[in-house]
């Protein structure tokens, strides 16, 4: 991530939620989560799911002429990866909130990233 730190597992994130509000140890995730200030979700999630540099191998996917993918992480290494990629196959990525109306795109210039799990680049929309 952004503070050099690896980007942590469902559950350490868990328990780092469980943690930071004072919740029963194995209380769910989307239990914890339900406990979150703004503040909260700035520090917990934003800042350590927010990535600098994406890896080599998420780079190389972005080579193929996708038309959509579809994310179950919050993190934004796909953005960071369509940035690095310089032979990427699309030009325009858009992103796509899983709240959000699902219209597809017809242009072959598109690549449509949709987040099943809300990102970090829109922590107000989950």
């Amino acid at each position: 991530n952004k503070r050099g730190d690896q980007l942590m597992s469902t559950e350490t994130l868990r328990q780092s939620i469980c943690k930071a509000k004072g919740l029963n140890e194995g209380s769910s995730l989307s239990r914890a989560s339900k406990h979150l200030t703004s503040e909260d979700i700035e520090s917990l999630l934003v800042q350590p799911f927010s990535v600098s540099e994406a890896g080599p191998e998420l780079v190389e996917l972005l080579r193929y002429p996708w038309s959509r993918i579809f994310s179950l992480n919050i993190d934004d290494a796909i953005e960071v990866a369509h940035l690095q990629c310089s032979d990427r196959n699309q030009s325009v990525l858009q992103p796509i909130h899983f709240k959000e109306d699902f219209v597809e795109s017809k242009s072959p210039d598109v690549l449509q990233l949709v987040h099943l799990h809300g990102s970090v680049r829109n922590p107000a929309d989950d």
